[in-house]
């Protein structure tokens, strides 16, 4: 996720520039995906008209002019097939721990519309020609699932700026002069759905309209490293899963996970693993023997032996399977069930919804909340087959 709160945070867009020859700059556009690293398009890293390389390669951040330089050496991994790249910075003065993303995919079987789909980045409708600088722009736009699916790319269009247009025709003092489209430069910001990364911007074209841009997908990307080791680099430096594994975005409207479960881990934005969780974590009563700050010195588990209540419950927990514990108030079913799925499941997501953010709050909710307290599942949860259709 991109952090525990909606939106794109504007510290994590960059604008990426390149100094060619003859003392010209092109500007591009980027994301952090960490402290070191930046994701944006290849096409950015070096003059995109001639394809001759950049005698220097910066990034700037939106947030504080802050700046940090790219080595030439080794410091760009890039999948020119794809048109995408991950820059390796030199002397980011920036914090390197920033929440992981989560990649996601579309589902292209079908048709849908996934609405609001946001992206931060320097087009060149943005450039002040008086002050000869370039600002960011935020875009909010609409994916028509099946555009493109052919491509492997993804299509959106910008509503509300179809009318943007060269800021200074006349200027030269950058590479894109000449004919040059109002959104040059916006290459390589980082699109989102529902908080989801789901493709890197690569190219404009105006027979799709003047406000449309493609995308090239992260599903795309994984799939093309099966036969191209440049695109299987990138993914190694997006520690992208492989196409399974990503999780779907979908035209169904969604609320962010962190307002759907109570723990959250906020080092990745995805559900934590039980093996990094404790049950008073999770609703059971703290006492003198044992609270978050002390699991497991003082508080054994006391085994329910009664009619065999440990071992039918480890039993049953198996994947496909829906296990439900009932019990009255204060006798231990939190502490019992997440004892039994350590056993055995201490590598698993677990979610446990909150029931205070569920709508109609009734007597039979909050049972039926009590009832579905927990769900887990292994790292391969998301599953292979696409979210239904409304």
């Amino acid at each position: 996720m991109i952090s525990a709160d909606t939106g794109i945070p504007r510290a994590r867009i960059v604008a990426v520039v390149a100094a060619l020859p003859g003392g010209l700059e092109q500007v591009g556009s980027g994301y952090l995906l960490d402290g070191q690293r930046v994701l944006t398009a290849a096409h950015c890293t070096h003059d995109k008209k001639t394809g001759a390389g950049s005698q220097k390669l910066r990034v700037v951040r939106a947030s504080d002019g802050a700046s940090a330089e790219v080595s030439l050496v080794n410091g760009v991994v890039a999948a020119p097939s794809l048109d995408v790249a991950v820059l390796r910075l030199t002397n980011a003065p920036w914090r390197a721990d920033l929440p992981a993303l989560v990649f996601a995919r579309v589902d292209r079987t079908r048709s849908g519309a996934l609405r609001d789909c946001a992206a931060i980045g320097y087009p060149l409708f943005q450039r002040d020609p008086a002050k000869r600088s370039r600002h960011t722009a935020e875009l909010h736009g609409t994916i028509n699932q099946t555009d493109e699916a052919e491509s492997g790319r993804l299509l959106m269009r910008e509503p509300l700026m179809t009318s943007v247009g060269e800021t200074d025709p006349a200027a030269n003092a950058e590479a894109d002069r000449g004919k040059r489209s109002p959104w040059g430069g916006l290459s390589g910001a980082l699109v989102f759905h529902a908080d989801r990364a789901i493709g890197v911007i690569t190219e404009h074209h105006p027979r799709q309209g003047d406000a449309a841009v493609q995308l090239m997908a992260f599903d795309t990307i994984r799939k093309r490293a099966a036969t191209d080791n440049a695109a299987q680099q990138v993914c190694d430096e997006l520690k992208l899963p492989p196409v399974e594994q990503l999780v779907w975005t979908t035209a169904e409207p969604m609320e962010p996970l962190v307002g759907l479960v109570d723990v959250i881990d906020h080092t990745s934005g995805d559900l934590p693993r039980v093996r990094k969780l404790d049950p008073y974590r999770l609703g059971t009563t703290p006492s003198d023997y044992g609270n978050r700050n002390n699991y497991g010195d003082h508080d054994p588990y006391v085994p329910r032996t009664h009619h065999d209540i440990d071992t039918r419950l480890r039993a049953a927990l198996q994947p496909s399977r829906m296990v439900l514990l009932v019990g009255p108030s204060k006798v231990g079913k939190t502490r019992t069930a997440f004892e039994a799925v350590r056993t055995g499941w201490e590598d698993a997501h677990l979610a446990a919804p909150t029931p205070r953010h569920w709508p109609n709050s009734h007597p039979i909710h909050d049972c039926a909340a009590a009832a579905t307290r927990w769900w887990y599942g292994s790292t391969t949860s998301t599953g292979s087959s696409p979210p239904p259709s409304r």
